[in-house]
């Protein structure tokens, strides 16, 4: 309303428009009405608590404005500025779209999808989790992937595993119809992208000792810290692993098959497999405890001391041969010191001799 005065200065010297200078009046009249009597001024606002990660109007100030956007593999690629090399780098790898168990036309089913890769997964959407250790995301209902990446291109093969892992999310929602649980996408997306080394059975031999091996527990949800994450990671792999085992690729296709048909995952299972969920659990937990229990641990540490023992060897065969050497060496000293005093005692011997055999007759000893 701090505008008002000057318009009504500037439309007083028209007669043509007194309808409009009545209502502009009048609409003054009611801005200028005397407040109300003092109110005491309003507390200022609490403080807003700090988020676990910038929302996208929070990241505005250090998000691209625009992103670098092209098409490949039938999907439509975005990336920040400076990654879009990396971007191309990766599009250009047919083992983003290699096959994957159970899932009839990898590129196909992908079709369509879009890929960011940005510095930061808040940057692309605002529900993207914000922990540190977070190296991706996937919404497979919008089938849409975030991966967070750098603009190193040596990095590509990290970068390509994550992908994978993320594509593998949205290749397993449209292959079970989005009835897939939490711990089989998981673990599929792990298997799909070959996110599997034997060190980590450690970590879940730690695990099966904590007695935290439990589909249910599981499918509720992943523990929001890096390390209960990864070992529950681990857990979904070997549970989609002993699927994969006990049917081959036929029993994961019939399986995704009839989920996308409607069955719920338990009811589909006892038509492939002949297991109900507890059955499947119970039998999951002795193999993989099996596999990788005490006798893992043992074997892997007879492996170690194995390693150990040939280092050691190693390195007493050097020493005991540096010692030889040096032992040699002491030896020879020794003889040649040996030879020199030998020498002296003999000259001195012979001088000694000599003097004994003077008498005083005698122009010079030994004559």
């Amino acid at each position: 309303m701090r505008l008002l005065p000057g318009v009504l200065r500037a439309l007083a010297p028209s007669a043509a428009v007194p309808g409009v200078l009545l209502a502009l009046a009048s609409l003054a009249a009611v801005s200028v009405v005397a407040p109300p009597a003092a109110v005491p001024a309003a507390a200022p606002p609490a403080p807003e608590p700090e988020l676990a990660f910038p929302t996208v109007a929070q990241a505005a100030a250090v998000c691209p404005e625009s992103v670098e956007r092209f098409r490949a593999l039938g999907m439509t690629w975005e990336a920040d500025p400076g990654l879009g090399r990396l971007a191309r780098l990766l599009s250009e790898d047919p083992r983003l779209v290699a096959p994957m168990p159970g899932i009839r036309d990898v590129l196909e089913t992908l079709r369509g999808a879009t890929v960011r890769l940005t510095r930061d997964l808040a940057c692309a959407d605002e529900s993207a989790p914000g922990a540190d250790w977070v190296a991706g995301a996937a919404w497979p209902a919008r089938a849409y992937v975030v991966v967070r990446a750098g603009a190193d291109v040596g990095a590509v093969e990290p970068v390509r595993r994550v992908l994978r892992h993320e594509l593998a999310h949205l290749a397993l929602h449209d292959a079970t119809g989005a009835r897939a649980s939490r711990w089989l996408s998981e673990g599929y997306a792990q298997l799909a992208a070959g996110e599997w080394g034997n060190a980590q059975a450690w970590t879940l031999r730690l695990e099966f000792l904590r007695g935290r091996v439990s589909l249910e527990d599981l499918s509720l949800g992943f523990p929001a810290h890096q390390e209960g994450a990864a070992a529950a990671y681990l857990l979904s792999y070997t549970a989609v692993q002993q699927l994969l085992e006990m049917g081959g690729e036929p029993g994961l296709r019939a399986l995704f098959e009839r989920m996308a048909g409607g069955a719920r995952f338990d009811s589909a299972l006892r038509r492939v497999y002949g297991l109900t969920e507890d059955q499947f659990e119970r039998q999951w937990a002795k193999v993989v405890s099996s596999r990788y229990g005490v006798l893992y641990v043992l074997s892997r540490a007879a492996v170690f001391w194995i390693a150990m023992t040939l280092l050691l060897l190693w390195v007493g065969g050097r020493r005991r041969r540096r010692d030889r050497s040096k032992l040699e060496r002491m030896r020879r000293e020794e003889a040649e010191e040996k030879v020199d005093v030998w020498v002296r005692d003999e000259a001195f011997d012979e001088a000694e001799y000599a003097i004994n055999q003077w008498h005083p007759d005698d122009d010079e000893p030994g004559a």
